[in-house]
């Protein structure tokens, strides 16, 4: 009769749950643990097994299962250091809080793979596939994901530090307090992501998309901005200061009570003519940004701190300036036709012969 406290051995070669002995030498080994997950479906099944009748875990480090199909494997808490998976599949494994620091997981599918507090440090994930995976709290720092396809994941705490991005898809992704300070994410699909409370210091986003994003209590102090789409995003109490945002496209986007001061807005659009969408200003601080050329017709700026704020060129017709901070502010050949600057010391503005006041409110 067996005794149920000694490890148990599966037939490695069939990949079968016949159970061949209990005896103390006999027990899952790491070269029998990769046979099994070199067998397919019948090895994963018989692997799951041993997961689950048993608590000691052979070292995976340094294995290569590349090309392997993986899928539904129990790989949790595995220490699969230094290993190569290129192009494995392990669409639904389970690899909570496995090691996987410095693994080659370049072009391997990860669709909604559990991937919860993983350690992947200096790991590869070149075109990987990371559809819908759940990586809540996992270690991303300096991990190369470029070109990966992160739609829909779950990065919410991630730590991305120096982590390469670029190319890499990340629509839908939930990314609430997640750490990608210093990160390029140029070029990047970011739309309708939720980046709530992300630490984007010193970080790039050139010509990126972040159409309908959430950004609210983002940090994104001096990041260069330059040529995004904004489009509808919210970015309330966001943090910009000293952001590059020339070029940028924001028409229906919100940024209530967001720091904008020192930031260059210089030609950037906030009006959607087709839609007829406008960008919301309102209680936002402008001091010391800059404006120039900047399409900003009907834009709501109430209550907002525009201490020595350049809208030098810029287009403000029908814009709401009511209550506003007027301190210095510079309207050099300024379209302010049909504005509304109630409430304001526009007195304390700077104006020239070029400034279109016709049908302005409040003067």
């Amino acid at each position: 009769m067996n005794n149920p406290q000694q490890p148990l051995e599966y037939d490695a070669v069939l990949g079968g749950e016949n159970q061949i002995s209990s005896s103390n030498d006999l027990k899952m080994t790491t070269e029998r643990a990769i046979n099994l997950l070199k067998v397919g479906r019948a090895g994963i099944k018989a692997w799951n097994l041993f997961r689950k009748q048993e608590t000691y875990l052979p070292s995976l480090e340094g294995v290569d299962l590349s090309g392997e199909d993986l899928t539904y494997a129990n790989l949790q808490g595995v220490n699969l250091k230094n290993s190569k998976l290129v192009k494995a599949n392990l669409a639904y494994a389970d690899l909570i809080n496995a090691d996987l620091q410095e693994v080659d997981l370049s072009e391997s599918n990860l669709t909604r793979a559990n991937l919860q507090g993983v350690n992947l440090k200096n790991s590869k994930l070149v075109k990987a596939n990371l559809t819908s995976a759940n990586l809540i709290n996992a270690d991303l720092q300096e991990v190369d994901l470029s070109e990966s396809n992160l739609n829909d994941a779950n990065l919410e705490g991630v730590n991305f530090k120096n982590s390469k991005l670029v190319g890499a898809i990340l629509r839908y992704a939930k990314l609430i307090n997640a750490d990608l300070q210093e990160v390029d994410l140029s070029e990047n699909d970011l739309t309708c992501a939720n980046l709530k409370g992300v630490n984007f210091k010193n970080s790039k986003l050139v010509k990126a998309n972040l159409t309908s994003a959430n950004l609210i209590n983002a940090d994104l102090q001096e990041v260069d901005l330059s040529e995004s789409n904004l489009t509808s995003a919210n970015l309330i109490n966001a943090n910009l200061q000293g952001a590059n945002l020339t070029n940028t496209t924001f028409p229906g986007s919100n940024f209530n009570e967001a720091n904008l001061s020192k930031a260059n807005l210089t030609g950037c659009i906030s009006f959607d003519g087709n839609s007829g969408e406008r960008c919301n200003f309102k209680k936002a601080d402008l001091s010391d940004a800059i404006f120039s050329q900047a399409k900003l017709y009907s834009c709501d700026l109430e209550s907002a701190n525009l201490t020595e704020t350049k809208f030098d060129n810029a287009n403000l017709a029908q814009a709401k300036l009511q209550n506003s901070i007027i301190a210095n502010t510079s309207f050099l050949n300024t379209n302010l036709e049909g504005a509304d600057v109630t409430g304001t010391r526009f007195f304390l503005a700077y104006l020239n012969k070029g400034t279109n006041t016709n049908n302005i409110k409040g003067i």
